[in-house]
């Protein structure tokens, strides 16, 4: 059992999934009671939450600077 899969069942409206080594964000929404993918977002984007209409944030303010 997964976060994912628990979440998904508890009805959470957004669920994003951040990936550090790829350096990218995942966003998904629930739809019909499963999660489908919204966007896929990667360093120089902006993340915008369709759920919170006023949240943004630039992907690349998550990870440290690469060396």
């Amino acid at each position: 059992m997964t976060k994912f899969w628990v979440y998904e069942q508890a009805g959470v409206p957004e669920y994003w999934i951040v990936g550090p080594r790829a350096r990218l964000v995942e966003v998904y929404t629930l739809q019909d009671s499963r999660y489908s993918l919204h966007a896929q977002y990667l360093a120089g984007d902006e993340v915008a939450s369709p759920i919170f209409a006023d949240l943004a944030l630039l992907v690349a303010d998550l990870f440290p600077a690469q060396r």
